[in-house]
């Protein structure tokens, strides 16, 4: 185990372990599992310094990985999280050996879209990449949404925060502009 720690992200849905992810790498070593069968694997592969553990997932509660977790990897510390939180779930959860509970949702999906397109800000200025090559790069899945997202947060659209920064250059106006007119 390294000296930043290792933390394993447990959720169902891959934006929360992508956005999770995304935040905690900078400092921790992250794996990211889908499942319970995919958490215990993990589990029996690695040690972990913390887990964060959705309450739902498609094979079992959360609850019940956490009891398996305890009672097999006692001093790993447990977060439960869940976006179906009631004080039943809480009391069960920290009764179960859970260091903590966290209800959904937390705003991850604004953080990394603002992460995303700070990075394909950076790109842009890269005038031999063409703006599909950077909506592809900092994974957005289509250029409209990548458009729609960017233009939110700048204020712009992708081209046009291009031709701003690239003034002096014709050749990176003409190559977006030529490429894909309406983004």
């Amino acid at each position: 185990m390294g000296s930043a720690g290792t933390i394993l992200v447990v959720d169902d849905d891959h934006g929360v372990r992508e956005a999770l992810e995304t935040a905690l790498s900078t400092r921790y070593q992250v794996h990211t599992a889908a499942t319970a069968s995919a958490a215990l694997d993990a589990l029996a592969a690695h040690q972990f310094d913390l887990i964060l553990l959705d309450y739902r997932l498609p094979d079992l509660l959360g609850t019940s990985v956490l009891q398996t977790i305890k009672r097999f990897f006692p001093s790993t510390a447990v977060i439960l999280m869940t976006g179906f939180g009631t004080e039943d779930v809480a009391v069960q959860a920290l009764r179960g050996g859970a260091r903590d509970y966290i209800r959904k949702p937390v705003d991850f999906r604004e953080y990394l879209a603002r992460r995303r397109i700070a990075k394909a800000k950076e790109l842009l200025r890269d005038t031999s990449r063409t703006v599909t090559d950077v909506f592809r790069e900092v994974g957005f899945k289509d250029m409209t949404h990548f458009g729609r997202v960017f233009k939110k947060l700048e204020g712009t659209l992708p081209s046009e925060f291009r031709r701003g920064r690239e003034a002096g250059s014709p050749r990176a106006a003409s190559q977006v502009g030529e490429k894909n007119p309406s983004i």
